[in-house]
């Protein structure tokens, strides 16, 4: 299973070709070498960890600026059926999942 975000096989060098095919990331289909579930996988959690560090960055410099000193946070994210009106200045400052906040 090809992911297309991920460097065509053919444009990688031999080592890199080895070294992947050692950790399990490329194998062998119809004798075609492609890159495995592993490897969609691992694509996935490297995009998800680069998006959290963003989001963290973002937390960061807001509580770092003199808006995000002024109030006080009970929380940084609502939940369904929570009023969270001091969390409403950082939703307003930082585009980011709940999830990825916490």
């Amino acid at each position: 299973m090809t992911n297309t975000t991920q460097t065509p096989i053919s444009e990688l060098t031999l080592a890199e070709v080895i070294t992947l095919t050692q950790a399990g990331l490329i194998g062998l289909q119809d004798g075609v070498p492609v890159y495995t579930d592993k490897a969609e996988k691992a694509a996935k959690a490297g995009a998800t960890k680069s998006r959290r560090q963003d989001v963290l960055s973002d937390v960061t410099a807001f509580f770092a600026s003199p808006q995000g000193q002024k109030a006080k946070f009970f929380s940084v994210k609502p939940t369904s059926g929570m009023f969270a009106a001091c969390a409403t200045a950082i939703n307003m400052d930082v585009e980011a999942t709940r999830e990825d906040v916490l």
